[in-house]
């Protein structure tokens, strides 16, 4: 297996191991596909694949009524501000209004057309990151909503350092609420799905070992890759997450993303097996598949 690539490749696997893994994949074949944006490969009688939609700024805002009220117990502070988390890690953005830190709205933002431009702050100008859509794997580009200021989005952006954000303006996307959320517990070994107050899976995973950790925080969805051989390395489907190792920051040109995906290993699961990814049983990743959208929040903690 190999780190998440950059895009050499449209289908690279999720799970970032060391170089002598056996289970390297070494054929061109041995390449997954890219799911449609919001898990569109689920079956008839699934629960909805997509969150609602809001149509413009005054629909935000409307929503965000009732959001701001309850955005504080969303997700406990659990660690250093976002401007200045642990371990040196920065922000894109240097502008807005104190959150906790790892805190978001149940909102997705979608780039609505080839690019979105990413600013440092609320204000148009300079020269702002141009992140590209659809991605490396032909999905449109999908960004979790921390905070709203006017017609700006403060959002994470799928890039190190982990949980960077970056400014947005609110007519280079298209928003949706999205109430499904994914909580990992490290100690546990337990992945909570759960559709706003309704838990509709709890099942146990196998994470990554001491040496090379599943990293802590707030993350979210940004593809899901069909995998050619569902009893591989990575069972049926493979979730690509906005998180990226901390033990491995380059692996044969790739960033070390991080993954929630199947496995050919369920002996492992309960265990600290991984070299970083969340694990689940095939059977439990498949339930998924038809039920979280692209952008939903996958929070990782303790």
């Amino acid at each position: 297996m190999r780190l998440l690539q950059q895009p050499t490749s449209p289908v690279e696997p999720v799970e970032p191991v060391e170089p002598t893994s056996p289970a390297e994949p070494t054929s061109p074949a041995e390449q997954a596909e890219p799911v449609g944006p919001a898990g569109t490969a689920g079956t008839a009688g699934a629960v909805s694949l997509r969150p609602r939609r809001l149509a413009g700024t005054v629909a935000v805002v409307a929503a965000l009524v009732a959001l701001i009220v309850t955005a504080a117990v969303l997700l406990p502070d659990s660690g250093p501000s976002a401007t200045h988390p642990a371990g040196g890690k920065s922000s894109v953005h240097s502008h807005g209004a104190a959150v906790p830190a790892g805190s978001y709205l149940p909102m997705v933002a979608t780039a609505a057309s080839t690019s979105v431009s990413l600013y440092p702050s609320p204000v148009a100008g300079g020269h702002p990151q141009v992140w590209a859509s659809p991605n490396r794997y032909g999905v449109p580009a999908v960004f979790l909503v921390k905070q709203v200021e006017g017609s700006w989005l403060d959002v994470y952006v799928p890039q190190r350092p982990n949980e960077s954000t970056a400014w947005v303006q609110d007519g280079e996307v298209r928003l949706a609420l999205d109430d499904y959320k994914v909580v990992a517990h490290l100690v546990t070994h337990q992945v909570v799905v759960s559709d706003g107050p309704q838990v509709i899976l709890s099942v146990t995973d196998a994470n990554g070992k001491p040496s090379t950790p599943t990293p802590e925080g707030t993350w979210f969805i940004t593809e899901l890759l069909r995998q050619p051989d569902p009893n591989g390395v990575y069972g049926p489907y493979a979730y690509g997450l906005s998180a990226f190792s901390n033990v491995f920051h380059h692996f044969d040109g790739g960033p070390g993303q991080i993954g929630l995906h199947g496995t050919n290993d369920p002996s492992a699961i309960g265990h600290a097996a991984s070299s970083g990814c969340i694990r689940l049983d095939n059977a439990d990743i498949e339930k998924l598949v038809p039920v979280l959208p692209l952008g939903t929040p996958v929070i990782v903690e303790k």
